[in-house]
């Protein structure tokens, strides 16, 4: 079939009785022009006309029909209507016969004789009462004034427009679109011609009063001028510079994660120092957050506060990413804010410390890159709004890009990324073609197996690569095999904790929503169709992926890491429920909301009020770690670090069985003689214990000093390590922190 001159796409509900003179005239005036079609989109009516819509289009030819599962207004039936449309030229028009077909040629004319991207139909004459036709005069005026002129007076919904006209809509069309709004927004010139319109035949308009005031006011947030535009995109920056600056605040407020946090400020310092990651120093993930934070200690100095800077940044570009998903996902405002206030609730290191997720403030920053990452991979999927088979190999491209940036990050997250992009591309559309598919997985896999070579190659050629794989991969089944708290554990633990009307409940709250999200974005695919469907489909693709991030270990602390995901989709469900509901559930709905977010917000507030005023007390002046906050009395800790640097005196030592090894190191320049500033099982790897054992026999490992504090998980306690280091070395010294041993003379 050749492609149509013009299209004509028309918004349908509750026109049954209209559709088939509609359909009958406009042919007749196009027959003249050439090949054309009449896309009729029936906008989950329930009076008959999507039976004579497919009627039709069985029994002629230039006629489509696309149903939609549900009401979603005239215009996103139109934009619905336009990413079906196939013409160079397109017309939209209403199926109520007030706006006669013989006007189609006149716009069409119209638009071939001028440079004009659009063409309206100024509609002249008496065809609605007197209230409608003066509110709809002052809702034009204010129209013309919010998009400067642009658009005509008489601007409704009959036009013609250009190809390259509908092409841009589709791209910039948001989940409200107004679509003479959006052409003004365009930048192209507009155009229109004066044409009759009648009163409507049979029925009345479907608008209420409530709905025409609803869509004036989606109309003049979507009609903005481009000058507007640049403004919001102004303030839009202006808005994340605010939100870093109060994350990157609540991040200095509180207290330094003895652990992970510093932890991973250690073995930046020892590659900032000139030794060789993997090779010299353990990680136990892929190196891409170690360049990061290198380039920030170049910055910033060897100091804590650059590992605080990218986790704000980490967890302003989640809460960003999320908000940009939700609007893609069909969320309004209301739903962007709700995702908002639900991250800087449950997926921030401020989170009620002491109630239950104390060791999340333990924070290294690896997981939260590579969660950026991961996120930006689904908003890339979702970035196409047209009808397509098969997606575009620009998004797949560049989702193989941040899939291999997440591998790199950290690989688990990246591999379970990988996993929901393959998942998405498969589910794509029910129509995929076997070719087109293999290319997009080459495309992606090559994509993605390239970046992580490049971002990999500084480890292979220093001749890191052997550690990395066993301390990265092979050497995980150590870690893995001691993670014991499940997801049926973390289930018991909100259990309990709500049953007893605990505070805790509230914040593992994730564990039930965990099991409900996913049934409701199955359903709401199920009754979607189009565009919606393939976006729902990636979502949960998404939110399967990022509840698998938290494997081993199903405990609190990784829930803060799987809560981006969970809650976007658990927002975006309720999204979709909330359409169904009666105004006033809807209203009750969105109070309990702002109530439960209040709750929250003000526990929050709490805690950080708390830190901030125990920071005299609190506040350190240690190198690395000067002027910050930590959890334990500062001259306590302070002169623990002393005691440890006396033990040194200016020596190697290993400290083992801590997991505060890495502050101690960080804080007191002492060297550590072997790879592993985390010294327990987990992160000595399958021979590691067995090989620090050795050293220690053969003479190569002189000094050693056990933790006086134990560690908290006992299975993780080195005790093949602590055995020989006390059979062979000897008792020379005790210290609050630990007691040294060393070789004998």
């Amino acid at each position: 079939m050749l492609r149509p001159v013009v299209s004509v796409v028309v918004p349908v509900f509750r026109n049954a009785a209209t559709l088939d003179e509609l359909t009958r005239d406009v042919s007749r005036v196009l027959e003249p022009r050439g090949p054309h079609e009449i896309v009729l989109v029936v906008d989950g009516c329930p009076d008959g006309s999507l039976a004579v819509a497919e009627s039709l289009a069985g029994s002629r030819s230039t006629v489509t029909c696309v149903s939609l599962a549900e009401n979603i207004g005239q215009h996103g039936a139109v934009m619905a209507g336009l990413r079906r449309a196939n013409g160079h030229t397109v017309v939209v028009m209403d199926a109520d016969l007030q706006d006669p077909p013989e006007a189609v040629a006149t716009l069409i004319d119209a638009l071939a004789a001028s440079d004009h991207g659009a063409v309206f139909g100024d509609r002249r004459g008496r065809y609605d009462s007197l209230p409608r036709r003066l509110t709809s005069m002052g809702f034009k005026r204010v129209m013309r004034m919010v998009t400067n002129g642009r658009l005509p007076a008489g601007a409704g919904m009959f036009l013609a427009m250009r190809r390259s006209m509908v092409d841009r809509l589709l791209a910039h069309a948001g989940p409200e679109p107004y679509v003479p709004g959006l052409i003004a927004r365009s930048g192209s010139s507009i155009g229109s011609v004066p044409v009759p319109r009648e009163p409507r035949p049979s029925g009345s308009s479907s608008y209420s009063h409530g709905a025409r005031a609803r869509l004036a006011w989606r109309a003049l947030m979507a009609s903005r001028a481009p000058a507007d535009a640049r403004n919001r995109r102004l303030a839009a920056v202006a808005g994340a510079a605010v939100l870093f600056a109060v994350i990157l605040t609540a991040e200095v407020l509180r207290p330094v994660g003895l652990a992970d946090e510093s932890w991973f400020l250690q073995v930046v310092a020892r590659i900032d120092g000139g030794e060789v990651l993997y090779r010299d120093v353990f990680y136990g993930t892929t190196p891409l957050s170690v360049y990061v934070a290198v380039g920030m200690v170049a910055l910033l100095g060897t100091h804590i506060l650059a590992v605080k800077i990218i986790s704000a940044a980490c967890y302003t570009g989640v809460a960003l990413i999320g908000m940009a998903l939700v609007g893609r996902l069909g969320g309004g405002h209301v739903s962007r804010l709700a995702f908002l206030g639900l991250v800087l609730v449950y997926a921030n290191p401020e989170v009620a410390p002491g109630i239950v997720f104390s060791a999340a403030a333990e924070n290294a920053i690896y997981t939260p890159l590579a969660l950026v990452l991961m996120l930006g991979c689904m908003l890339v999927l979702t970035g196409d709004r047209a009808e397509r088979t098969d997606p575009p190999l620009r998004a797949v491209l560049v989702a193989g890009l941040l899939v291999g940036l997440a591998f790199s990050a950290k690989q688990n997250v990246g591999l379970i990324a990988a996993a929901a992009v393959s998942a998405a591309l498969l589910l794509w559309s029910p129509r995929r073609r076997l070719r087109p598919l293999i290319r997009e997985f080459a495309v992606f896999a090559g994509t993605a197996a390239s970046v992580t070579i490049g971002v990999l190659a500084p480890v292979l050629l220093t001749g890191g690569g052997p550690d990395l794989l066993v301390y990265g991969f092979t050497g995980k089944t150590t870690y893995a095999s001691q993670a014991s708290y499940s997801y049926a554990d973390g289930l018991a633990q909100w259990w309990s904790a709500f049953t007893a009307l605990r505070p805790g409940a509230y914040w593992l709250a994730l564990y039930p929503a965990a099991l409900i999200v996913p049934p409701l974005l199955i359903l709401a695919a199920a009754r979607a169709d189009g565009h919606r469907r393939r976006t729902l489909t990636v979502l949960l693709s998404f939110v399967l992926a990022g509840f698998a991030t938290m494997y081993p270990s199903f405990g609190p602390p990784h829930l803060l890491f799987a809560a981006p995901v969970l809650v976007l989709g658990m927002v975006v469900a309720s999204s979709e429920l909330g359409r169904r509901l009666p105004r006033g559930l809807a209203l009750v709905a969105r109070a309990g909301l702002a109530a439960w977010l209040a709750i929250g917000g003000a526990a929050i507030a709490h805690n950080l009020t708390q830190y901030a005023g125990a920071r005299d007390d609190r506040t350190v002046d240690l190198p690395r770690f000067s002027g910050v906050s930590v959890g334990i009395n500062a001259d306590e800790l302070s002169s623990q670090v002393r005691s440890f640097r006396r033990l040194a005196d200016g020596r190697p030592l290993l400290l083992i069985n801590t997991h505060y090894a890495g502050f101690l190191y960080a804080s007191s320049g002492v060297q550590n003689p072997t790879p592993f500033d985390y010294p327990v099982v987990p992160s000595f790897s399958r021979d590691g214990e067995q090989q620090l054992s050795e050293r220690v026999v053969d003479g190569s490992l002189e000094r050693v000093c056990i933790s006086s504090f134990g560690y908290r998980a006992p299975d993780a306690v080195p005790r093949m390590l602590i055995a020989t280091v006390r059979r062979t070395l000897k008792r020379t010294d005790r210290t609050p922190v630990c007691t040294l041993y060393e070789k004998a003379p």
